[in-house]
């Protein structure tokens, strides 16, 4: 019979374990987060992630760690049972990454689930079996190396409400994909496997601690030929990592105590200290630790354990702005704006510092002999909306703007390659375009190409073209305008696929330009002249008419030469 109005009535474990679901798992990473969280915590060297389907197939995660004894294999799938704490003190330092023992049951509750685990002390393994709402079954005896491995099956079978949200499979794996390499990068003794379908996507070995060899494979040349490595040490607080001049936006990672964070405080310290290298339509690009006492930082905030709370959130605060500022600015080495004891270091990791910009000594009345500065100087105006007027060292220098920006953007968004595409942006509300059938055709003919480029397009109609996604770099722009752009550059008959991305990338770079020289201030025009000096053009011979250099004499004579005045009564 119905429950009367009012009445309270305690919830079935099934629809507890279904709502808890609902907090921990929101898309198949999710779950591969879960997994390989509770690999490490098992010390685990070696962990290896098959993927099919984007995970809502299948989900597998096996790894070398200590395992579970058999007797232990039920006591898992059950809810708020965990090895990781003890008492109420141990939730005020928390050093492991889980500790709520609610991943398996949630991942259970909401898929087909196969634990088989073995210990290290044991000649065979054990495994149990979990569907949905259901009881698990026996353990019963397995092939099994030392390890567990865990096994999850058609995601969400039983909740088609929350299934339909799924995004297609190959952005669900693109968000596993960027999930691992986030781990990766901050468990480098840890050797990663990871395959799609049955193909390897990532193999990474294990290395030495802040390996710059395992952040340049997953960040890439790209970000590592900006990047300034620091490393920090006040009052308890380390913050260490790599801050590079700005890019694109797909590097943005934050560590707390080995744990993947999202923070509102360190990440505004951060964006305050690129404000004034910030180029237009860039973002910052950084990896950042930060490592203190356990008690120091609450992580049992959310159920994802990715928001924390700190016990001194101003000094956390204080301390990521300085290191990540003097980054930025090259300093060698400073002592800490937050105390007067604490001597910081801070160095250029050993490498990857040459490409930033080269700062030369030249002759200036102003400032001496021996003045040292950019060599594109600093900004001072912007003249008819694509000239940018600047004053180094020699005089003053005269930019082509919008020819610099759309060279910038082009390059970042050319170094997309299959499994690393653009950094792109979802729309809050996708805009529909209304185009010709043919348009259509042609512009979802090539959505693959499209979404490496960081535009993900969809069929509305036949004469309508849904616009999803667009590159993080051209966000603002407008759409309609955009696609025509695009279905013309595709509308261009024969020619490889090389030629097309060329050609695309030409006109994604226009809008983004567009849109750079609208809405930008002097302070990001200075982080312009620093991307340019960035990609090595920032001298005469490199200039490719981008700029020109007018020396103060060249200065004088160019005044002085359109103040004279023609003689009339001049003889021959």
């Amino acid at each position: 019979m119905p429950i009367a109005p009012g009445r309270i009535r305690l919830l079935a474990d099934d629809l507890i374990n279904q709502i808890a679901a609902g907090e921990i798992i929101e898309r198949p990473a999710s779950v591969v987060k879960e997994l390989i969280e509770n690999s490490l915590d098992a010390g685990a060297t070696r962990i290896e992630v098959e993927i099919e389907g984007g995970g809502i197939r299948l989900i597998r995660v096996r790894d070398d760690g200590c395992g579970i004894a058999p007797e232990d294999l039920v006591l898992a799938l059950r809810r708020h049972a965990t090895s990781k704490l003890q008492s109420a003190e141990d939730l005020y330092a928390i050093t492991s990454l889980g500790f709520r023992g609610e991943a398996l049951p949630s991942i259970g509750a909401v898929s087909r689930l196969t634990l088989a685990s073995r210990t290290a002390g044991s000649d065979i393994g054990w495994a149990l079996e979990l569907e949905g709402a259901a009881r698990p079954s026996d353990p019963c005896p397995t092939a099994h190396p030392p390890g567990t491995s865990v096994t999850v099956r058609d995601l969400m079978f039983n909740t088609p409400a929350r299934r339909k949200f799924l995004r297609r499979e190959r952005t669900e794996f693109l968000h596993i994909q960027e999930l691992l390499k986030r781990i990766a990068i901050s468990r480098c003794a840890v050797a990663f496997r990871l395959l799609n379908n049955g193909r390897a996507v990532l193999n990474l070995r294990s290395t030495e601690p802040q390996s710059e060899s395992r952040v340049q494979e997953l960040a890439g040349h790209h970000f590592m030929g900006r990047a300034a490595f620091f490393d920090l040490t006040s009052d308890g607080i380390r913050a260490w990592g790599w801050a590079a001049l700005p890019l694109a936006g797909d590097i943005q990672y934050l560590y707390i105590n080995g744990r993947i964070l999202r923070d509102r405080t360190v990440n505004h310290a951060i964006r305050r200290a690129y404000e004034d290298t910030q180029a237009p339509g860039a973002e910052p690009a950084f990896i950042v630790f930060l490592e203190m006492e356990a008690g120091a930082v609450d992580v049992n905030v959310h159920p994802a354990k990715y928001e924390v709370r700190f016990g001194e959130s101003r000094l956390i605060h204080d301390f990521v702005y300085s290191a990540v500022k003097h980054a930025l600015t090259g300093t060698a080495s400073e002592r800490s704006c937050l105390s007067d004891s604490a001597a910081h270091r801070l160095v250029l990791a050993p490498g990857i510092n040459q490409p930033r910009p080269t700062y030369v000594r030249a002759q200036s009345p102003e400032a001496g002999p021996d003045f040292l500065g950019p060599p594109l100087g600093r900004a001072i105006a912007l003249v008819r909306q694509r000239y940018l007027l600047a004053e180094n060292a020699l005089g003053l220098v005269v930019v082509d703007a919008e020819g610099a920006l759309r060279r910038l953007i082009a390059s970042r968004i050319r170094s997309a390659r299959p499994g690393h595409p653009v950094c792109s942006q979802p729309l809050l509300i996708p805009q529909p375009v209304s185009v010709s059938p043919a348009e259509a055709e042609r512009v979802l003919g090539h959505t693959r190409l499209l979404e490496r480029l960081g535009l993900e397009v969809d069929r509305g109609g036949p004469r309508t073209i849904i616009v999803r996604r667009i590159p993080a770099l051209l966000r603002g722009c407008d759409g309609e305008r955009l696609i025509r752009d695009v279905a013309a550059v595709l509308a261009t008959p024969g020619g490889p696929e090389a030629a097309h991305e060329r050609a695309l990338c030409d006109t994604l770079a226009m809008h983004g330009a567009t849109l750079a020289l609208a809405s930008r201030t002097r302070g990001h025009w200075d982080g312009l002249l620093r991307e340019i000096e960035s990609l090595g053009l920032g001298h005469p011979g490199a200039a490719r008419g981008l700029w020109r250099q007018l020396t103060g004499e060249e200065l004088s004579s160019l005044i002085a030469g359109g103040l004279r005045q023609p003689d009339e009564h001049a003889v021959e």
